[in-house]
């Protein structure tokens, strides 16, 4: 008799499933999928999809059903795609499906070419074993800097295009006599290796050209100590440290904070919540590349 040969599975390659969108009506707020494309993606079980920015930065999008057979919509968290991307009518969108309802965007102005300013919205993130490498350069010299590398995820729903605005109006009420900036939160702040870029109109102004410690006050009172490295683009970031103050005030994507400087190194951070339930962020995820 013959021996017994184990058969070998064969896996089946699928190719990436495309679709395309121009920007017109109410796209600011959700975006239909073409309804030939929903057959690819009927059988997921996720019902949030996961953008893929032209710069490496991922958003996640609710997808909502409109009642209608085979009508998908792209919902809650599409507007701040857009908002983060400054999309305009007329412009012109393809999406690359890369499965598990993760979907690569590339995006083009109505001049028929890529827009490549969409790049530089890239964290300079580099993976390296169990922690991430920020690399940033000033006019002398280039700083590798370390920071904790984290699966932390949210356990809140997504939260409505109404509450994301009560929380930004409320942000954009603050006033005071000392110099401050308000910041959206968006996935890259505060889920897993979470770094934050301050607006170069403020940290240019108030915020001394080289890599120190602030002390970041948060609104219970307890003191977190962040890094801010000055960087040769035009984005200043906060690196190690800023994760675990995400963490530790559970803020999610759709929470406004307000950077307060009361000091040259010290800042009041009051954070305006999308919603008033907190969520602890727990629990962990796979890290997914980006890159198609």
């Amino acid at each position: 008799m013959m021996p017994n040969k184990k058969r070998k599975r064969c896996s089946v390659i699928r190719k990436p499933q495309y679709f395309f969108k121009v920007l017109v009506g109410d796209f600011a707020h959700r975006l239909e999928i073409p309804q030939n494309f929903v057959k690819n993606i009927s059988d997921e079980e996720s019902k949030v999809a996961v953008l893929h920015g032209p710069g490496g930065g991922n958003w996640q999008v609710e997808v909502c059903s409109t009642g209608q057979e085979a009508t998908l919509l792209l919902g809650p968290g599409w507007h701040s795609f857009v908002k983060d991307h400054s999309l305009e009518e007329f412009q012109f969108l393809v999406f690359r499906h890369n499965g598990e309802m993760h979907f690569t965007v590339l995006v083009f102005g109505m001049n028929g070419c890529e827009r490549t300013d969409l790049f530089a919205m890239k964290s300079p993130l580099e993976v390296v074993g169990n922690s991430v490498k920020v690399t940033t350069k000033d006019d002398h010299e280039s700083t590798d800097v370390e920071i904790e590398k984290s699966t932390n995820v949210s356990a809140r729903r997504v939260v409505t295009e109404e509450e994301r605005s009560r929380a930004e109006k409320a942000a954009n009420s603050f006033t005071s006599p000392h110099p401050y900036c308000v910041k959206r939160m968006n996935a890259r702040n505060v889920y897993g290796n979470a770094l934050l870029k301050l607006p170069a109109r403020f940290s240019r102004v108030h915020l001394l050209w080289t890599r120190m410690k602030i002390v970041l006050t948060d609104p219970n009172g307890n003191a977190w100590v962040v890094t801010f490295i000055p960087s040769w683009k035009n984005a200043d970031i906060f690196s190690a440290g800023w994760a675990a103050f995400a963490r530790g005030n559970n803020l999610e994507e759709g929470d406004y904070c307000v950077f307060e400087l009361v000091k040259q190194t010290e800042m009041q951070v009051h954070i305006f919540r999308a919603t008033q339930r907190v969520f602890p962020i727990s629990g962990k995820r796979k890290m997914v590349d980006p890159r198609p």
